[in-house]
């Protein structure tokens, strides 16, 4: 299986096909099978796997919600199960470092800690932080493999690592509101502008690039510059530019900078997977002119190097595109988990966000 697969995962129950993908030997037929309690077979599938990638995809048949299952997948003579699989909603958090800070950092984290054990069916995941530049097939890091909640060991890990105390407490909610087993994904990164979780598509159609002349040719994922947004919100301003680490005078970013870096090698790879939807703190609003050389004294303070942590990195990077690249992350994001789960993550996948 692909990595972010395992033992304890929750998967996409329907109205919606749960995606599963993994490797394998070129032109081998790989059988899944989906058992229930007893070793009952509730389902069966087969996928070829094809090149150049060497992976092999399925679409589970719509499942109510529920568990626990066992899944396999057989090849030759080698196979591989994974146990206690329930089906439920699936929520990716991302975002910067105010997604990132965990349980243990919150004000009340004693109190969250102990009461973690009554959500046994909230199920946590968290990718490492990553860069690439180029899109990635699969995740390269795993900080926390598919788990059960429990306080030391994975809610109370340490701070700014796993797991995030926003997506945690999103999960828990959502449970307590639908009964329903909650999958919780969280990808996040401190102190990283927008531009480094965003698609070359998306830089583009906000005037981000430079040298479009050298840009691959438009993927199916993204149909012109404004795609589905607001006309209002596609314009690419006169002046395009490259983006780099030295693009502002302002050195609080502490996390990488590099456009697309983020979502190559952490967004990318799990494009296969089928969403309920996605939390996003923190949107970032545009409130420093062009060309303003130092924030105001009171901001300052607040995202001085030894206070960085708030995850402002849009606040002094490109603030006059913010009103293009996030809306067109948004709609670029939906398109691309909605292709890449072969349709089963919906169109217009909830895209919840905190804006400050």
């Amino acid at each position: 299986f692909a990595s972010y697969y395992g033992d304890h995962m929750v998967l996409q129950k329907k109205p919606s096909g749960a995606v599963v993908w993994g490797h394998g030997e070129l032109g081998a037929v790989v059988t899944v099978t989906l058992s229930g309690a007893g070793g009952l077979i509730v389902m069966e599938k087969t996928a070829q796997v094809k090149g150049p990638s060497e992976t092999w995809t399925t679409v589970l048949d719509p499942m109510d919600q529920g568990g626990p299952y066992t899944l396999t997948a057989e090849q030759g003579l080698e196979n591989v199960t994974l146990r206690d699989i329930y089906f439920g909603d699936v929520w990716l958090c991302s975002g910067q470092s105010n997604m990132a800070m965990t349980v243990l950092q919150v004000a009340n984290a004693s109190q969250e800690l102990a009461a973690a054990t009554r959500y046994p069916y909230v199920r946590i995941f968290a990718a490492a932080p990553a860069r690439s530049e180029v899109e990635l097939e699969d995740l390269e890091r795993i900080d926390l493999p598919w788990s059960i909640p429990t306080a030391a060991e994975n809610l109370g890990h340490g701070n700014f690592t796993y797991f995030s105390a926003v997506c945690w407490l999103l999960g828990r909610s959502l449970y307590q509101a639908l009964g329903s087993p909650i999958g919780l994904v969280e990808v996040a990164w401190g102190g990283t502008p927008i531009e480094a979780w965003s698609s070359r598509r998306v830089l583009q159609a906000c005037g981000l690039l430079e040298d479009m002349g050298r840009e691959a040719p438009q993927s199916s994922l993204w149909h012109g510059a404004c795609f589905n947004l607001k006309p209002a919100l596609c314009f690419a301003p006169p002046l395009s530019r490259t983006l780099s680490s030295s693009t502002s005078p302002h050195q609080h970013l502490s996390g990488p900078q590099t456009p697309s870096v983020l979502w190559n090698a952490m967004i990318h790879p799990l494009l296969n997977m089928t969403l309920r939807g996605v939390a996003w703190y923190q949107g970032e609003p545009p409130f420093l002119p062009p060309r303003v050389e130092h924030p105001p004294l009171s901001h300052r303070a607040l995202t001085s190097p030894s206070f960085w942590g708030t995850g402002e990195a849009n606040a002094f990077l490109h603030t006059d595109q913010y009103n293009c690249t996030f809306p067109a992350l948004i709609a670029d994001w939906r398109q691309a988990f909605h292709t890449g789960s072969a349709g089963q993550t919906e169109l217009l996948l909830p895209f919840g966000f905190v804006q400050v």
